[in-house]
């Protein structure tokens, strides 16, 4: 049987947990930083960034680190049903509050994560945001080198403001087309990436005409748990803060989206679906993912690292304490399990020598059930 490196998977998503500060990497999987969405945490000795480039950083990062792992080669997804009637040809991607009109051979995938992929390597996302001011001004704050701003324009879309925008992405070699629309509850980011290699293989006018298509969808917190690649069988109290192109979510305890919230409890859950016959060993892995959690948060001491066994079901551990804002510190444990033919990663993170507190996330992770 392949066996899978749990190290090697575990960095690819590790970005999707947390403020990831290493710097980058040019070996054959992409190792950039990733920014998650507004509030989600700050970026400290890092080139400014507006909250909207902050979540197209999350897209890019998402498709292409776990995309390099062999997991992209999916089966189409059937479009999730919706209650009331819609346009012809707009498709809700799983857990979105926002439908679009795909171009002509765009097929949607939810694996790594949800897109619409075109068999020429093209490939479009869909990430909803919170409401906020959408302007040219905005995208022109953008400080970023990674991703090379060519165009803004603004119009308006039914009505209300979106601007649309294009770049380059020098390392994936791919141009990068994408549009911010506002909606009456919230905003939505629609992102074309175009290899080198294909630049003409879909017209312009077609990209543009599905950038400034998504009709907003509004769906209950409930609705979007349910379109994810796995169950919580217990939330342990804790409501959604967000989730990242259907496939990865983050629950919390309290008000905050803040990560870097040291009173609050946060859970960060990702399934990914293992290629058939590969196995995890995680007794080999287990030092390279803790060194991994060291890199990810500067300042971490490594309380205890080791392999345990729950009810038959084999899952690695990293217990950590590492700083937060103000001074304060957060303790936190990495787990990750195989189950139902997935490789399950939850990571917690909880008030300092709260006990109930991980008592509680030990609960969810229990829950945890890929579908």
């Amino acid at each position: 049987m392949p066996q899978g490196n749990f190290a090697d998977l575990q960095e690819a998503v590790s970005g999707l947990f947390s403020c990831a500060r290493a710097p980058g990497s040019r070996k054959r999987r992409l190792r950039i930083k990733l920014v998650p969405p507004e509030g989600a945490c700050r970026m400290q000795a890092e080139p400014a960034m507006t909250p909207i480039l902050r979540r197209l950083a999350l897209v890019l990062i998402a498709i292409f680190s776990l995309s390099a792992h062999g997991h992209a080669q999916t089966q189409p997804s059937v479009p999730v049903p919706s209650d009331a009637p819609l346009a012809p040809g707009v498709v809700v991607p799983p857990g979105a509050g926002w439908g679009i009109v795909p171009p002509e051979g765009f097929v949607l995938m939810t694996q790594p994560v949800v897109r619409f992929q075109h068999p020429r390597g093209l490939m479009l996302m869909v990430q909803e945001t919170p409401k906020g001011p959408v302007s040219k001004a905005e995208i022109e704050k953008e400080n970023d080198k990674r991703v090379r701003l060519d165009s803004v324009e603004e119009l308006t879309v039914n009505g209300r403001p979106a601007v649309i925008f294009q770049g380059y992405y020098a390392e994936r070699k791919a141009q990068l087309i994408s549009s911010v629309l506002q909606g009456a509850e919230g905003n939505v980011m629609v992102i074309v990436m175009v290899p080198d290699a294909a630049r003409d293989v879909v017209p312009m006018a077609a990209l543009r005409a599905a950038l400034t298509s998504a009709v907003e969808r509004p769906r209950s917190d409930e609705d979007k748990l349910a379109s994810l690649p796995f169950r919580i069988g217990d939330r342990v109290g804790m409501r959604l803060s967000f989730i990242g192109l259907g496939t990865v979510a983050i629950l919390t305890d309290g008000a905050s989206d803040d990560v870097d919230t040291p009173s609050q409890s946060f859970a960060t859950i990702l399934a990914i679906k293992l290629q058939p016959g590969q196995t995890i060993n995680f007794d080999r892995d287990i030092h390279a993912m803790a060194v991994r959690v060291e890199k990810q948060f500067p300042g971490t001491s490594i309380v205890s690292k080791r392999v345990i066994e729950v009810d038959g079901v084999k899952m690695a551990e990293i217990a950590y304490d590492r700083p937060a804002k103000l001074g304060a510190k957060v303790s936190g444990v990495a787990w990750a399990k195989v189950t139902g033919g997935a490789l399950a990663l939850i990571m917690g993170q909880y008030p300092a020598g709260n006990t109930k507190a991980r008592a509680r996330l030990v609960t969810l992770r229990d829950s945890v059930v890929p579908r």
